[in-house]
């Protein structure tokens, strides 16, 4: 059941990408390409997945307002530089520290996703 419910909320995020690229022409073909390339790394199973703005954030909470609190990974397509950032937070707002990526984020990069998200 839950993992239904996350590919739905995957399912929308890839919509609301797809929005983002074709109505308003934002330059966010990357950033799609790069969720559509998480399903094949099984992250559409292990995390819950949001938007703000043109951020993703990925949360193993199922609950809004529980992500709030715990550990966030927010990842986000900078155009004007052809890069990926990523926003490591110990709950909303509360940024511990940000690494900025290259035109393509590693299997390096996903692991240190993984870990932070997952670490106790």
């Amino acid at each position: 059941m839950n993992n239904d419910r996350k590919v739905q909320e995957w399912t929308t995020i890839i919509d609301f990408y797809n929005e983002l690229i074709d109505k308003y022409k934002w330059p966010q073909k990357p950033m799609l390409e790069f969720i559509i390339e998480l399903e094949k790394i099984g992250f559409y199973n292990k995390y819950w997945p949001s938007t703000s703005h043109e951020a993703l954030e990925l949360n193993l909470e199922k609950e809004y307002e529980k992500r709030l609190e715990s550990r966030m990974v927010y990842i986000v397509y900078k155009s004007d530089s052809n890069k990926f950032q990523i926003s490591f937070q110990a709950g909303q707002g509360n940024e511990i520290r940000k690494k900025v990526c290259g035109k393509n984020l590693t299997k390096s990069d996903l692991k240190e996703i993984e870990n932070w998200l997952t670490e106790k």
